[in-house]
């Protein structure tokens, strides 16, 4: 996509099995941590074409890779 249309660069971090050893613990979860701009962005698009939101993360703003999908061969 041309920089013209999404002018906006950010950066993050990827964490496998977020929460672990809290209560929000979930197997399986890899995310990637990122920057509050790249949500606004997100969310204003979202808003303008009428699309709900789900508010509020437990781990803040971040986009989720895999959602608790077990590997099928698992290294041990």
């Amino acid at each position: 996509m041309d920089a013209i249309y999404f002018p906006h660069e950010s950066t993050g971090h990827v964490q496998y099995d977020p929460g672990r050893g809290t209560r929000a613990f979930d197997p399986w979860w890899l995310i990637l941590l990122c920057d509050r701009g790249i949500v606004d962005h997100y969310t204003w698009l979202l808003l303008r074409y009428g699309i709900a939101l789900h508010k509020g993360s437990t781990f803040g703003p971040h986009v989720s890779v895999v959602k608790g999908v077990e590997p099928l061969a698992r290294e041990s």
